[in-house]
């Protein structure tokens, strides 16, 4: 299924053909299985045609070529994902752009966005909304200038509602690229008690947007419990409308879920999801899988024993470099507690190397099992 990325192409056919037959499937574990594309920036240059970004933001200035996503869509419809975050920045008012969410949608595929960009804006693209509207000296801040914010959320809404229920809306209040609010805005005070509050009435804000905008609450929506969010969520400071999705994101030392997926009270939303890295470094790009996949697999069989999991997004960085993680992420969604992890990944290596599956595949579990166990103090000097 991952052929394009394996470097390895399938044998071409000289004729094809399709006997009548019945194609049956199965309930997935998951209702959404999705992939974020975090690292489009190594994606951008394979081809220079997908037009420009106008972001103060080091190495994302080029957006990526219609032709180049596809084949990941192909590839994801392949692993039966069925959502795609299409790059780390998505702006809906610069066409080059909006293409990438055309495209999603355009293979039946779910779209969402980037945590960083709260109901399809970042704040780089409330910065240039300002800008281009001779608003220069106001500032990006909900507490400070809340009517010319919702103002902003209103125009991007009515932008991404014109790909109906194929948006899984994303709600929240973050600062400028992937940091919190506060780093950005110094207006909000620093009690993480009024933090939750004002974060909470964005997000309501945000909801009651969507639902004015598209003239019905049946939509799907989520918010990444993501560094502070789940400090926020966690100690109850941050409330969620009731049909949205809390998504609780796994810590970069360890690669396990935090505590908060095991100690909150989940009456308020029974439905929940899971973000998960499987190339997470702290420093620089992500080109290489850096977690064991058999870690990976246990993390989600616990999440799954937490309640109504119905949401995963994988961070996938550029996709090649990790299509081996990902395509067992994808079985673990479709069947994570009857996956037998080893076999599935015998059978891919076996499939790709034909007689040197087996030795390929030794060696990959040599490469996981080396990985460093620095226990759970992290390391002062990394």
């Amino acid at each position: 299924p991952c052929y394009r990325f394996s470097g390895i192409l399938p044998e071409r056919n000289p004729q094809f053909t399709l006997a009548d037959t019945v194609i049956t499937d199965f309930p997935k574990s998951f209702r959404f299985r999705g992939w974020f594309l975090n690292d489009e920036d190594l994606l951008t240059e394979v081809k220079i045609s997908g037009g420009k970004r106008n972001i103060d933001y080091d190495f994302y200035d080029h957006v990526m070529d219609v032709a180049v996503l596809d084949r990941i869509l192909e590839t994801a419809l392949r692993m039966e994902i069925n959502l795609v975050i299409p790059s780390s920045f998505v702006d809906i008012d610069n066409p080059d752009e909006e293409k990438l969410v055309e495209a999603v949608c355009r293979r039946g595929l779910y779209v969402s966005q980037h945590h960083v960009e709260p109901m399809g804006v970042s704040y780089f693209g409330a910065d240039k909304y300002l800008k281009k509207r001779g608003y220069d000296a106001e500032a990006v801040s909900f507490l400070t200038n809340r009517t010319r914010m919702i103002e902003i959320w209103q125009y991007y809404a009515k932008k991404w509602a014109k790909y109906g229920e194929r948006v899984i809306w994303q709600l929240g209040l973050r600062g400028k690229a992937d940091q919190a609010v506060w780093n950005a805005d110094p207006s909000i005070p620093h009690s993480m008690e009024t933090r939750g509050q004002i974060i909470t009435d964005a997000i309501q804000t945000q909801y009651d947007i969507i639902c004015r905008t598209l003239g019905t609450t049946e939509f799907s929506s989520t918010a990444t419990l993501w560094h502070e969010g789940s400090e926020l969520y966690g100690r109850g400071f941050l409330k969620l409308p009731g049909q949205t999705i809390p998504v609780f994101s796994d810590l970069g030392l360890d690669q396990m879920f935090g505590e908060d997926l095991d100690t909150i009270n989940r009456s308020q939303n029974p439905k929940f999801g899971v973000y998960y890295h499987i190339c997470y470094w702290t420093r620089g790009p992500h080109l290489t899988e850096g977690c064991h996949p058999e870690k990976m697999a246990y993390g989600y069989r616990l999440a799954a024993d937490h309640g109504e999991l119905c949401y995963s997004i994988l961070n996938v960085s550029n996709v090649r470099p990790v299509h081996v993680s990902a395509f067992l992420n994808a079985k673990l969604l479709c069947a994570a507690s009857a996956l037998d992890l080893r076999a599935e990944m015998l059978a891919l290596d076996d499939s790709v190397f034909g007689e040197y599956g087996k030795t390929v595949n030794g060696l990959r579990w040599k490469y996981y099992d080396a990985f460093a166990d620095f226990g759970e103090e992290p390391l002062k000097n990394y």
